[in-house]
């Protein structure tokens, strides 16, 4: 028997995956050198950057990234985090916020106000 999956949105095959540029290298990099707070609980423990996207699905955009704690705000948080909670992390945190504040962090790049 076959069963039919209704995904909202269709995978991304990997050979459509958008190589990264070097501008992107470049961001990523400075990114590193950064010390910014954990967006969720404004703690500087073990950040890690985390790509901001509506669907999973969604190809990462190397352009908008957020500072997250790694362990509890990030991956494997219960309570709240962008990995193991989403949908409870797209409601207290609208995706218009996410993308507010990842894009405040790269136009601080671009624009050399750091």
């Amino acid at each position: 028997m076959k069963i039919n999956h209704k995904r909202l949105r269709p995978k991304i095959c990997q050979k459509n995956k958008k190589s990264i540029t070097q501008g992107d290298k470049d961001y990523l990099a400075w990114l590193q050198t950064q010390d910014y707070p954990c967006f969720v609980c404004k703690k500087y423990n073990k950040i890690e950057w985390h790509h901001v996207k509506e669907y999973s699905s969604d190809k990462k955009n190397h352009k908008r990234l957020m500072p997250l704690c790694g362990e509890e705000c990030h991956r494997n948080g219960l309570t709240l985090s962008a990995h193991g909670t989403p949908k409870r992390f797209k409601e207290i945190f609208p995706m218009s916020v996410q993308n507010d504040y990842a894009d405040t962090i790269y136009n601080l790049y671009i624009n050399g106000n750091y």
